[in-house]
């Protein structure tokens, strides 16, 4: 009886569950969703044409290189639609640092064997961290949240990772 009972509650539960999952996202809801968790939010094409959103945490104390991040959307369809109107299925963090002093080629290989989600490398002569997220099979808004969270933890990480790196 408990079984049918609760195969029953999951299949009345399923339709709603299956409305709040995400298969696309547009870079004007992503805006508006980060902003109601809080973030100043910017939208604009980056220089290949590319929807892309800067992301501040105003409420944040933290030092300003913690706080900032870039959101590049990924697979956004129809190319000519208004960046911000386009349908994308998945989103990548990007954050380029400055951190006065150079950084061995180990300092990222070290961090891309030992750590999370994200992927460290050398541009243009200054660090980089990047992790691209996919929204393939469908995601929730509390799974966005919890990617958002996620990298603001690594970003921190990674920063203190390199600001170790001065004593090897």
């Amino acid at each position: 009886m408990r079984k049918m009972l609760f195969a029953v509650l999951m299949l009345v539960s399923w339709p709603a569950a299956a409305e709040n999952v995400v298969r696309d996202i547009s870079p004007a809801e992503l805006k508006a969703q980060l902003e109601t968790w809080g973030y100043q939010v910017f939208a604009h094409e980056d220089e290949e044409d590319r929807p892309q959103l800067l992301v501040n945490d105003t409420a944040d104390d933290a030092a300003p290189e913690h706080k900032g991040m870039a959101m590049r959307m990924t697979g956004c369809v129809p190319e000519d639609a208004p960046f911000y109107d386009r349908r994308c299925d998945g989103y990548e963090f990007r954050a380029y640092l400055t951190p006065g002093f150079p950084i061995k080629d180990k300092v990222y290989a070290d961090w891309n064997r030992d750590f999370g989600h994200t992927r460290a490398f050398i541009k243009e002569g200054h660090p980089r961290l990047a992790w691209r997220v996919s929204l393939a099979g469908g995601v929730t808004w509390d799974h966005v949240r919890a990617t958002v969270d996620i990298w603001r933890t690594e970003l921190v990480n990674y920063i203190d990772h390199l600001n170790a790196s001065v004593m090897d």
